[in-house]
């Protein structure tokens, strides 16, 4: 098995993250937990992270199985002074869970902060 974790590269559509986010999210959705940004369709995705931030795909021998997303944020109430990194459309698909994906993908947001510049990183429980 080999876990690679890219930058989403042209051969990964913005459907095939929607696909991860949301089967990644079903079973909130049969505890009646209904998250708004996961039902959004690819190119809604698209067109929140590109421009803004970067998309991360984690890729299993060749197949998506997971997504991170890193946009640069302007300050506000909560961060204070200074952009910040928001942390976004993060998830691994549930039978991929305990091989560590989500941790390398949340290493490379942090490696990409940092490459932009931004050395504070907020993320929510909504996405």
């Amino acid at each position: 098995m080999k876990i690679e974790i890219l930058e989403k590269p042209e051969r990964v559509s913005w459907d095939d993250i929607h696909d991860v986010l949301w089967k990644s999210h079903a079973q909130n959705r049969e505890k009646g937990i209904n998250m708004a940004l996961p039902s959004l369709p690819g190119e809604k995705i698209k067109g929140k992270v590109e421009g803004q931030g970067k998309m991360l795909v984690a890729l299993c021998d060749g197949k998506v199985v997971g997504t991170a997303a890193i946009k640069t944020k302007q300050p506000n109430l909560w961060c204070g002074k200074g952009n910040y990194a928001y942390c976004c459309f993060a998830s691994v698909l549930p039978e991929y869970n305990g091989l560590g994906i989500f941790k390398k993908l949340d290493l490379k947001r942090e490696e990409l902060a940092k490459s932009m510049g931004l050395n504070r990183m907020l993320g929510d429980t909504t996405t």
